[in-house]
């Protein structure tokens, strides 16, 4: 909670933020617990630049999709979510790798999580990149990996 200044009103920040981790976030075009596409870019030019991934709270996590070629490009994004994904066909994507990009994500994308995806055939990243503190990604990390954790197990 935040207060407002001089008034002694307080307010729940994350409830501004359409796209906070505890908010549900757009629309997908549908429930499956593996993600989905963004209803709100279907048809469009952006659609498969993006995707959601929901966690095992029911949170929608929304991600910027990038090839696995696309190295130098993804080393400029510090401190993101990273979802190694591996997509066979369309809609047909498993999530193998969940990682943190750190402050320095050159190094991130030249060690053990590049060398661990390219072994498990990644093709895509899925980079979350609306969290802002070390412990609201590792928050995020958590519930993808419990959801993934029990898809596995169904």
């Amino acid at each position: 909670m935040h207060a407002i200044a001089g008034t002694g009103l307080s307010f729940d920040l994350s409830a501004l933020n359409p796209f906070s981790v505890a908010a549900d976030g757009p629309p997908a075009l549908t429930e499956s617990p593996a993600g989905a596409p963004l209803a709100s870019l279907a048809g469009g030019a952006l659609a498969r630049r993006f995707h959601s991934w929901r966690g095992a709270s029911g949170a929608r996590y929304i991600c910027s999709v990038f090839a696995a070629t696309a190295l130098d490009e993804l080393a400029s994004y510090a401190d993101a979510v990273v979802i190694g994904v591996v997509a066979a066909g369309e809609g047909d994507l498993r999530v193998v790798l969940i990682g943190e990009s750190g402050s320095l994500p050159e190094v991130f994308w030249q060690g053990e999580f590049a060398r661990r995806a390219r072994a498990a055939g990644v093709n895509e990243f899925h980079l979350h990149l609306l969290t802002e503190r070390a412990e609201e990604r590792r928050a995020v990390m958590g519930d993808l990996t419990r959801q993934m954790a029990a898809k596995r197990a169904s």
